[in-house]
């Protein structure tokens, strides 16, 4: 059962370690860092504040290093290169710029600073496509022109399609225009009422466009040029995850991207994050909107960085330019599962300790094939503390009525119980591809089992929440055992009804307690632990915090550690490590 409880991790504990979420999405360093000039590895490479990123299809990397005045290439062994340099080329740094590669590997770049479209072909040979290098005042001028002739009004942003049309924006004028394949200038949008900044284009030729000039919209351009918006109200804040993204807040929204299934990525530098628009249209948070410092290995969503621009690749892996450029893997919708869900034997158990049966407002895990087409969590689809009933089209039923959808992933589902009665309770679950055949499972009021650590470890952790666990638990933490007379919180799922209830199917509210109807019992080797009192976990659902001391008298050991309530007892086999 290593697997599963590597991925499991209940809100609360995410602010335990990370090591137990090891199912959600992480950075990966791919450029940044102390060291300087090119033919390193690119993870270790000094990048002067990243801004446009690109990747091509065989994997290669292109960023737009500003302070240093160049644009870099990073192969796919992870080397730096410099494959531009403003000497001489291109005009940097500037607030503006662009760059977007085709399908045959040519690099596209909106050099703003010199009024022109450039294209750095695959032996390195710079060209201009667009532009004669002097300002132009009209964002419409020009059109039906060879490109190369007209002045250009700034430009900014530039994508380029299947066919090998080069579309850019103005950064002043408002407008989005286009260079054919035989270099015939033409006006595809003008209706913006800020600045077309950051493009992309999907692969049915609809452009996505941010507006930097107040960062609050992300708008589509149909090929016919039919302008609607994608995410945004036009207003500044932070709003809408959850729910649809015409009616979400967007900050300086920096940079736009499409993975190959039509959901779009938008670098929303003010919030201090990346969100995505899901081909339903809902936007979500996926990457930063934390607390912590970025670097390599950190959760996607606990991170706090500026992003300025993203882009995908072909396997629909997310890059981030924010100070480094950092890669997140998983994060592109998965097919619809081939077959139907189904349900293996002994496959709803405690999302604890792994036994059949579950508990309501207590977490189960559901294993079996065909369970989801990707893996995924909650943690961009709780909407004003409501957890949601469907995640990535799975969805769950227990005795009738729907769970709440922590983490699904093809072979697991991880839930809360609903307020299922004691006795039998049919399980079933829902994707795009069918339902399972109804597994029968038993509900008890009480189910109480511990969260566990390496080596069967209790989850437990003194009132400063550093870890009580044995040394070397965890490679890079500090983790000291119990003493004896330490007072701990274990923590644990199945513990039963509060006093006063708990509205189930949202995050327990912070204000007041929710203490058990019923005070459990804990031993330690078979020696009573004073229980200080068990409650529900404040800010996250069917988590519960249980104060114990632990027996004075305890001579130093891994001692088994059991709790009973409700005449229910925890599984024998967990251990608290104490040491003097």
């Amino acid at each position: 059962m290593t697997l599963q409880r590597a991925v499991f991790c209940p809100l609360a504990l995410l602010f335990l370690h990370a090591s137990l979420c090891s199912g959600q999405p992480t950075l990966k360093l791919v450029a940044g860092g102390s060291n300087s000039g090119d033919g390193i590895p690119a993870a270790g490479a000094n990048i002067g504040s990243p801004d446009h990123i690109a990747v091509d299809s065989a994997g290669n990397l292109y960023i737009w290093d500003t302070l240093n005045s160049r644009i870099r290439k990073v192969n796919t062994a992870g080397i730096i290169s410099t494959i531009a340099a403003a000497t001489g080329q291109l005009a940097m740094p500037v607030a503006a710029g662009g760059l977007a590669i085709d399908s045959g590997g040519n690099l596209y770049i909106a050099d703003t600073g010199n009024y022109r479209v450039r294209k750095v072909d695959t032996s390195g040979v710079m060209t201009t496509i667009a532009g004669n290098g002097t300002l132009g005042i009209s964002g419409t001028s020009g059109n039906g022109s060879q490109a190369v002739t007209v002045a250009l009004c700034s430009p900014s942003g530039v994508a380029v399609d299947r066919n090998g049309n080069v579309y850019f924006g103005s950064s002043i004028c408002g407008t989005v225009r286009k260079v054919d394949t035989s270099g015939v200038l033409s006006t595809v949008a003008s209706t913006f009422s800020g600045t077309p900044f950051a493009m992309t284009i999907d692969t049915s030729g609809n452009l996505y466009v941010c507006d930097r000039n107040t960062g609050t919209r992300v708008y589509k351009v149909a090929p016919g040029g039919a302008v609607t918006v994608v995410a945004g109200t036009g207003i500044s804040g932070f709003s809408g995850d959850g729910g649809p993204a015409t009616s979400a807040q967007l900050f300086e929204a920096h940079g736009v991207a499409v993975d190959a299934a039509g959901n779009v990525y938008v670098a929303d530098g003010g919030n201090f994050r990346v969100r995505k628009v899901d081909t339903s249209g809902t936007i979500s948070t996926v990457a930063g909107g934390g607390t912590l410092n970025a670097q390599d290995g950190s959760v996607a969503t606990s991170v706090k960085f500026s992003p300025q621009d993203v882009t995908v690749d072909a396997s629909g892996n997310l890059y981030i330019s924010a100070g480094g450029v950092y890669k997140v893997s998983g994060l592109s919708n998965g097919a619809t599962p081939s077959a139907p869900p189904a349900i293996s034997a002994n496959g709803v158990v405690n999302g604890a300790s792994f036994q059949p049966g579950v508990a309501a407002n207590s977490w189960v895990t559901i294993q079996g094939t065909n369970l989801a087409g990707k893996t995924d969590d909650w943690s961009h689809s709780i909407v004003n503390g409501a957890l949601p009933t469907s995640l990535d089209g799975v969805s769950v039923t227990m005795g009738g009525k729907p769970a709440y959808i922590y983490f699904v992933s093809p072979g697991q589902l991880n839930v809360l119980a609903p307020d299922v009665p004691a006795g039998p309770v049919s399980v079933t679950v829902t994707t795009a591809a069918g339902t399972s055949t109804a597994f029968s499972a038993t509900a008890g009021t009480y189910g109480p089992a511990f969260f566990l650590w390496p080596n069967n470890q209790v989850v437990a952790t003194r009132q400063d929440f550093s870890y009580a666990a044995q040394a070397g638990t965890f490679p890079g933490a500090t983790t000291v055992p119990a003493k004896p007379g330490d007072v701990l919180i274990l923590w644990a799922t199945g513990f039963g009804p509060t006093q006063p209830s708990v509205p189930i199917g949202v995050s327990v509210p912070a204000s007041g307690g929710y203490p058990t109807a019923s005070s459990p019992a804990v031993t330690i080797n078979n020696t009573p632990a004073t229980v200080y009192g068990a409650a529900l976990a404040p800010g996250s659902a069917g988590l519960y915090q249980i104060a114990v001391q632990v027996p004075p008298t305890l001579a130093d050991g891994d001692w088994p550690i059991q709790a009973n309530i409700g005449g229910v007892s925890s599984p024998a086999g967990t251990i608290l490590s104490v040491h003097h």
